[in-house]
């Protein structure tokens, strides 16, 4: 199993009061503070003491306004118990692990509603990387638009090759939708009793 560097920011609203869907012994807050716990030992934790002080440190880990973590050796890059927790209680969340020797970076979305999280490759600055390979299939369709040559040596008529180029033109648009797809907003990080 390879480590690397990982971050993760959280949104949503948090309970102080709220029993755990997972867990109705805990309260949201308490099953939130044990995840990131589990983060930073590798080791559930057994005891869930949510103080003043808990909930002081949980705060001062805001970036953006969304709670922040990040850890240098993170088991695969993923925060498994934490972002389990996250999906169980409606918390949205976005993930990103470094490149290792074994790995490719990740960026990870997940916001309540989603079936699965979207995975996207990165390098080592966080930029996403794409299939060059695919990326070439798009511009061939959409360089066989009409609109990009003065003839259309087809021998088809306008409307027809028109009507083809639309189909190229949306199953080009089609493909890097698959590539590029719209990233999820993370919410605001809030603590609710």
């Amino acid at each position: 199993m390879s480590h690397s560097l990982a971050s993760i920011k959280i949104g949503g609203t948090v309970s102080r009061n709220r029993p755990c869907r997972e867990d109705p012994n805990l309260t949201v807050l308490e099953g939130l503070y044990a995840a990131i716990e589990q983060a930073y030992t590798g080791e559930p934790t057994a005891d869930c003491d949510v103080n003043q002080e808990t909930i002081f440190n949980i705060s001062g880990h805001l970036s953006d306004n969304r709670l922040w973590i990040q850890l240098g050796e993170v088991p695969n890059g993923e925060f498994f118990a934490l972002e389990e927790f996250c999906q169980a209680e409606g918390l949205s969340y976005h993930r990103w692990s470094d490149m290792s020797d074994q790995n490719l970076g990740e960026s990870v979305y997940w916001v309540p509603d989603m079936q699965e999280p979207l995975i996207l490759w990165t390098d080592a600055t966080q930029e996403e990387m794409v299939e060059g390979k695919v990326v070439r299939e798009a511009i061939q369709l959409l360089s066989q638009h009409p609109f990009c040559f003065l003839k259309d040596e087809s021998g088809k008529s306008p409307a027809e090759s028109a009507v083809k180029a639309t189909t190229r033109v949306e199953v080009a648009l089609k493909i890097l939708r698959c590539l590029c797809p719209d990233i999820p907003e993370i919410p605001e990080f809030r603590l609710v009793d």
